[in-house]
């Protein structure tokens, strides 16, 4: 057992050793020249700052007056502007909507 870890601890040393330079590397390159700042020719054509865009102001169009629509009961406020054409005709809609018409109190809670 001692050996088997003796063993890789070794080549675990050696496959440091190996990674390491030997310090006879290659001399540092020189530093890149910076090339001669080139002078900004004006231009004849107008900046950004100089015209800026300043949007209009629009007049906001008048809405449509809202019609409120009082609803005289609870069935009639859920089922305004509630269209299911395939729901009305079927067999459980028409079940409960039967079941709710029967029992008024219920919906007067």
């Amino acid at each position: 057992m001692p050996t088997r870890f003796i063993f890789s601890l070794s080549l675990l040393f050696l496959a440091g050793c190996a990674t390491t330079g030997n310090g006879t590397g290659e001399a540092e390159a020189p530093p890149p020249e910076l090339a001669a700042e080139v002078e900004a020719i004006p231009s004849s054509a107008p900046t950004i700052d100089e015209h800026l865009f300043v949007p209009p102001k629009l007049e906001p169009l008048p809405a449509d007056p809202e019609t409120v629509h009082v609803h005289d009961n609870v069935w009639e406020r859920l089922t305004h502007q509630f269209m299911l054409p395939e729901c009305a005709e079927h067999e459980s809609a028409v079940k409960w909507a039967e079941w709710y018409a029967a029992r008024p109190e219920y919906m007067a809670r």
